[in-house]
């Protein structure tokens, strides 16, 4: 089975008078274009013009109901970042009534599971602004997150305090920090960057914790289309 996935893709532009006046606008592209229904975001500042696309929920409930274990890992294993395992553990809980009911189930995946396999879903997660987004290796989910939030185009000053805040977290902390960058901007990202810094690592890993939760409850309904399942 093929599953709906968001892509994004960045284009420099050498002369920013071509893009249009406005600094957003937003398309939506027929199936006849893409295999399923897609939006298109067009957002652009100088000489740089981001372009996402994504895909409208199209799963329902009632198909994920009767998926096959290998078919939900295929459909949701990327929701939580480079952490497959949740989906795979998730699988048993079905039938799922609600999207919350999905996303419960991976929760409690995820709160049942060792401290080490906590500590290593934090770990999965890129820095903001840092070495993945630079060398574009973030996966699309990530991508589109930051870039959402206008981490792909910090000033000069911009990028030299955030690479600062990811060290010293890093540093006292052992994994990224991790915000739910879509529900915020950069003003807030790096006012709550400089106050969770302050805090002591257990207090920091919930934080952190609640915030992937944030981050993956989005993405869920991205993909599944909010439907009651069939009985």
């Amino acid at each position: 089975m093929n599953f709906p996935q968001t892509r994004v893709l960045f284009v420099r532009l050498q002369q920013a008078a071509r893009l249009a006046a406005a600094p957003t606008c937003t398309l939506n592209l027929s199936a006849s274009a893409e295999p399923r229904p897609q939006r298109l975001t067009l957002t652009h500042q100088p000489h740089l013009l981001t372009v996402t696309f994504m895909t409208v929920p199209s799963l329902t409930l009632a198909q994920i109901n009767q998926m096959t274990a290998s078919d939900f890992s295929q459909a949701f294993g990327r929701v939580f970042e480079h952490s497959g395992w949740i989906a795979e553990r998730a699988f048993t809980a079905r039938p799922f009534a609600t999207v919350d009911d999905l996303h419960g189930a991976m929760r409690s995946a995820v709160l049942a599971a060792s401290e080490a396999e906590q500590l290593a879903l934090l770990r999965a997660h890129p820095a903001l602004a840092g070495r993945e987004a630079q060398s574009g290796t973030l996966t699309a989910e990530s991508a589109g997150e930051q870039a959402g939030a206008g981490l792909n185009a910090l000033s000069s000053a911009e990028m030299a305090r955030i690479g600062q805040l990811n060290a010293a977290y890093a540093t006292r902390f052992g994994h990224p920090f991790i915000i739910a960058v879509r529900l915020n901007n950069k003003k807030t990202i790096f006012s709550e960057f400089e106050r969770r810094l302050a805090q002591d690592a257990a207090t920091e890993q919930r934080a952190c914790l609640d915030q992937v939760f944030l981050i993956t409850s989005l993405r869920l309904r991205d993909l599944v289309a909010e439907s009651a399942a069939s009985a």
